[in-house]
């Protein structure tokens, strides 16, 4: 009898599973496939929309590998009517303004980011100025971080100077690649990328940039991370299967706790975009 309840328990497992990632992997083609190429490229429409918007992004998910999206816009303003919009993007289609990439003879706006120990000192020297703006305009408040309604004109036009003088940096960083052009934006070896290798950078005098033709900066997104997301869920839903033993009441507690993971990421997601940005939180949506 214990054989033959453990038994059915490994075929209810087998089961459960079975059905869950059908499922999911019905959604999964759909999503990397048809809606990708024939609905909606979520990331390549994120991309464009920074173009639009003359807004570019360096993402750092370690101390010295990142990525950098170029958004700089290639015609003279990006603060326009929709009617101007739709010119310049016109103009564009007709090939004549230069094109959107870093490079202004390619189409590449994404690309792999390794910082030089040179470059992090550099980064980290002006973030910590603006920290410590943050930190002194605090002081006035009894040691809590200022928010939005309490914040010293002092404190903001130092967090301010601190910011713009870190923006400069980084785009004498960026205008230094952008300069050397083909020479310094490579593609990744094949190998590296299939085994996510790093270049040698001890010794090097810049930051190397590596062409991204695959939107890997979804890595620092929940969209990159659907596999191990449903790994999670599979196993949540296995659990309160066996524990319930309904289908139904393991698919909707799954389906709840996944909810609530959801609207905490969102949480503290956006109070640490806030900080590690240097943006106030009211203009993130």
């Amino acid at each position: 009898k214990i054989l033959s309840a453990t038994l059915n328990r490994m075929i209810d497992f087998f089961f459960s599973q079975l059905i869950f990632w059908a499922v999911a992997l019905v959604q999964l083609v759909y999503a990397r496939t048809l809606k990708k190429q024939f609905i909606e490229d979520i990331l390549g429409q994120f991309v464009d929309l920074l173009s639009l918007a003359n807004v570019s992004i360096f993402i750092l998910d370690s101390r010295f590998h990142g990525y950098y999206l170029h958004g700089r816009s290639v015609h003279e303003r990006a603060d326009c009517t929709m009617l101007d919009m739709a010119r310049q993007i016109k103009t564009e289609e007709d090939g004549m303004v230069p094109k959107r990439g870093l490079d202004a003879s390619s189409e590449d706006q994404v690309f792999e980011v390794y910082l030089n120990n040179e470059a992090r000192h550099a980064y980290d020297e002006k973030f910590g100025k603006a920290m410590e703006a943050v930190v002194n305009d605090s002081k006035k408040f009894g040691g809590a971080l200022p928010n939005k309604e309490k914040s010293s004109s002092a404190g903001q036009e130092s967090l301010v100077k601190a910011k713009h003088a870190l923006n400069v940096y980084l785009k004498d960083v960026v205008d230094t690649v952008a300069v050397a052009g083909s020479s310094q934006l490579q593609e990744k070896p094949y190998v590296h990328r299939l085994l996510n290798l790093h270049p040698e950078m001890a010794g090097s005098d810049k930051p190397r940039f590596f062409i991204d033709q695959s939107n890997a900066f979804a890595r620092v997104l929940p969209v990159g991370h659907e596999l191990d997301l449903l790994l999670f869920e599979s196993l949540l839903f296995a659990m309160f299967r066996l524990a319930t033993g309904d289908l139904t009441v393991a698919a909707v507690i799954t389906m709840l706790i996944a909810d609530i993971l959801a609207w905490l990421r969102h949480q503290t997601a956006e109070s640490n975009l806030a900080t590690k940005s240097l943006v106030d939180s009211r203009f993130l949506i």
